[in-house]
């Protein structure tokens, strides 16, 4: 079992990373003085893997468990399943002092934390993330939100967790698409750190794509680790923790016009990183050797670096929903090197559609 820390004063939790950690997770609500009666939220193909398990353990250290399931994918993150929880937590007579637990991926985690976020002004969040996607990257840092019309987690707050438990055992359930998904994540973070983990993906890449506990325990724990000091530096966005979205301007794009069901998640951050690449290459003297080690990867583990299906006019305009904007200017999050990020305020229009036009065909 592995710990990592988020550092926020009163705010700080750990982050537990281990196996059959559902008894740890009804243990550390059982002695953290809360209200008896806890909700847990979870998706539709979650709560037949999970939810049961979870309940018996929660049950077994005198937690009384009322279960809310909503749609798997992004259906769910909607102010209409928001209301939902309230109803469902209202009905039961929740308090200010009654955890919300959210057991799924990243959908979930998102949902549950903004309705714990706002329900009573608050209640205490645990997550226990069910996606690699969720455990190197959702689940941690606080930012909980449902979607708009106008684009994705356009209504949300930042409301810190009180624990993870990331549990490497559930990640034996996901599908190969979606453990995809959340590698593009770790890729993600390897461009960011300069501590070694791209040269670990390279070299452990077999292990990871077999899902190698030791190999997960890893690429697990230190992507967590580098969220947890970025959070620490920057909780609320306003400066290095916009380095975590490298990859996720064009990135949100192209999910979006993709109606959040031609590509998943990790899927369009995989060809958002390929045109970030891009972009750090001709604008910030990036190594072409390392863009292309990084492509390499991502391919090598079943990840697009291009899309097809799309046009680059509709998802030029879509950037502009992208939450990074101020002001009428975009901003990009750009690499001179692994570990070496930066916010570029100013990018021609030129330069970002002759790289869309080679991402998306």
């Amino acid at each position: 079992m592995r710990l990592v820390e988020v550092k926020l004063d009163k705010r700080g939790y750990d982050i537990t990373i281990g196996t059959g950690l559902f008894d740890a997770c009804a243990r550390f609500i059982a002695d953290n003085g809360y209200s008896d009666g806890a909700l847990l939220v979870t998706d539709e193909r979650v709560d037949a893997l999970y939810a049961e398990k979870l309940s018996a353990a929660l049950a077994a250290a005198g937690i009384k468990i009322h279960k809310m399931i909503v749609p798997a994918g992004e259906e769910a993150k909607s102010l209409k399943w928001a209301k939902k929880i309230y109803d469902k937590a209202a009905t039961a007579k929740l308090d200010r002092k009654s955890p919300f637990i959210a057991l799924g991926g990243g959908t979930t985690g998102d949902l549950t934390g903004f309705a714990s976020a706002t329900y009573m002004r608050g209640t205490p969040f645990i997550q226990f993330p069910t996606t690699l996607l969720a455990q190197v990257d959702s689940s941690v840092g606080g930012k909980v939100a449902v979607n708009h019309r106008a684009g994705k987690n356009m209504i949300g707050a930042f409301h810190q967790p009180d624990a993870v438990f990331a549990d490497l055992n559930v990640l034996h359930t996901l599908s190969e698409r979606d453990y995809a998904s959340g590698l593009a994540e770790v890729v993600k973070c390897a461009c960011l750190t300069d501590d070694g983990l791209l040269a670990f993906l390279l070299e452990n890449k077999q292990a990871i794509l077999a899902r190698q506990r030791e190999a997960l325990a890893e690429l697990v724990a230190r992507c967590c680790g580098y969220k947890a000091q970025i959070v620490a530096l920057d909780e609320r966005e306003d400066g290095p923790r916009m380095f975590l979205n490298f990859g996720h301007t064009y990135g949100h794009a192209i999910e979006a016009e993709g109606n959040f069901s031609l590509y998943t998640h990790g899927e369009a951050v995989a060809i958002g990183l390929a045109g970030a690449l891009l972009l750090s290459e001709r604008l910030a003297g990036l190594d072409t050797t390392i863009s292309e080690k990084i492509r390499f990867l991502l391919t090598e583990f079943s990840l697009p670096v291009n899309s097809g299906g799309l046009n680059p006019a509709k998802v030029y305009d879509a950037l502009w929903h992208d939450k990074k904007a101020r002001s009428g200017r975009l901003r990009w999050i750009l690499i001179n090197a692994p570990g070496a990020p930066f916010i570029a305020k100013e990018v021609h229009v030129r330069m970002v559609m002759s790289v869309l036009n080679e991402i998306v065909l």
